[in-house]
């Protein structure tokens, strides 16, 4: 199952008040929803993929494919759009907004 943002395994204990305290990550889909940005059904599409069916390959551009790699694919192509823009930008003399990638 793919989760967004959070999951459990991903969980590590870590000292009280440390500055990323694990146990806002599991608000992050809540938060996501309620400012638009992710939906219900999205959400709910996400967590029903299971491991059988993201591993099925099919024919994507004269080769083949699994849906883990043509998510994977997919995030690629978007950070390479992102760092296009941010040399746009640049170039013309535009301070980028701070970017975080995850």
């Amino acid at each position: 199952m793919i989760k967004i943002a959070f999951s459990p395994i991903y969980y590590h204990e870590l000292p009280e008040g440390h500055r990323f305290p694990m146990l806002k990550y599991e608000l992050i889909p809540e938060q996501l929803l309620h400012e638009g940005k992710i939906s219900e059904y999205g959400l709910k599409a996400m967590g029903e993929l299971d491991e059988k069916s993201l591993s099925k390959e099919f024919n994507w551009n004269g080769g083949k494919l699994n849906k883990y790699k043509f998510l994977n694919l997919i995030q690629d192509h978007q950070t390479h759009h992102v760092g296009q823009l941010i040399v746009y930008l640049k170039i013309n003399n535009i301070e980028p907004p701070k970017y975080i990638g995850w």
